[in-house]
């Protein structure tokens, strides 16, 4: 079974009205939505075995809080590879692909600004 690597990036919008809707272009998954309350699912490596006298220590994300009155588009790719610094080159690229191809659609104004710092999720 591949386990995958999952970056996500999310943006403001003034253009894109939408309460919920997902569209799946495969490896990335676009979500246009309405703040608020908005849970978000972080993937996490479930078998992960550490040698002995190594210590882990297991990252807990404070929930991300979005302004009711605003919309937001969430871009997640995902990568097979298997070196993270491949995965995130990947990742990467193919969420500058999605916003270049929103941008034609919609207009350049589509994706405003970053406003939350890139997630990287490896499962």
């Amino acid at each position: 079974m591949l386990q995958f690597s999952y970056l996500s990036a999310i943006y403001d919008t003034t253009l894109i009205r939408e309460d919920y809707q997902k569209v799946i272009a495969d490896p990335v998954k676009i979500e246009f939505f309405r703040g608020g309350n908005r849970p978000f699912t972080v993937h996490v490596a479930p078998n992960r075995v550490l040698p002995t006298s190594i210590g882990s220590q297991v990252a807990f994300f404070n929930p991300m809080v979005f302004n009711p009155e605003r919309y937001y588009i969430s871009l997640t790719a995902r990568s097979p590879a298997q070196q993270v610094r491949d995965a995130i080159i990947e990742c990467e690229n193919e969420i500058d692909r999605c916003v270049a191809d929103l941008a034609i659609i919609y207009s350049p104004t589509a994706i405003a600004l970053r406003d939350i710092e890139d997630l990287i999720m490896v499962e």
